[in-house]
């Protein structure tokens, strides 16, 4: 379950994957910690949300559409 947004959104898994050992800082929230590890597929770009929440969406995209997609339930919380 771990690798299944891989088969959800159709990025190939090029080579085999290794896990990575994480150690929290005390009192650090960890999806800031760990928001910077998953890089975007290419030809996609990281958009933060105001909620901290964050997407990829194609290079080049508006963000105030991506912002009202996103809002009007076009992606799960």
């Amino acid at each position: 379950m771990l690798f299944r947004w891989r088969v959800q959104f159709g990025v190939p898994q090029k080579k085999r994957v290794k896990l990575a050992s994480v150690s929290l800082a005390d009192g650090a929230p960890a999806i800031l910690l760990l928001r910077d590890l998953v890089r975007p597929p290419d030809g996609m770009m990281a958009k933060d949300l105001s909620d901290g929440r964050r997407v990829f969406v194609p290079i080049g995209s508006d963000p105030d559409a991506v912002r009202e997609h996103v809002e009007n339930g076009g992606i799960a919380p």
